[in-house]
């Protein structure tokens, strides 16, 4: 029974380790730069701009929003003599 025990140790960490590996993988949520992501669940929202965070499964729900209509223009300030630089 004692030869089983050492392996078996083995086993269990490795197997808890791809198990770990697996959950990440699944509920690890990047969200671009140029995008907003919205984590809406039973405790209200969160907001993520440009990050990485972990989706809790089952209790949240991303949605994402893109940013680009937001985009503007910005002209350089005018010089001493308001001629444009």
């Amino acid at each position: 029974m004692e030869s089983w025990a050492i392996p078996g140790v083995i086993f269990g960490v490795i197997l808890a380790f791809l198990l770990a590996g697996l959950l990440w993988t699944r509920y690890f949520t990047k969200v671009p730069p140029d995008k907003v992501g919205v984590f809406t669940g039973s405790r209200g929202f969160r907001v993520v701009t440009g990050g990485a965070t972990l989706k809790r499964p089952v209790i949240e729900r991303v949605d994402f929003m893109d940013l680009s209509p937001f985009e503007y223009v910005v002209f350089g300030p005018p010089s001493w003599r308001a001629f444009p630089v």
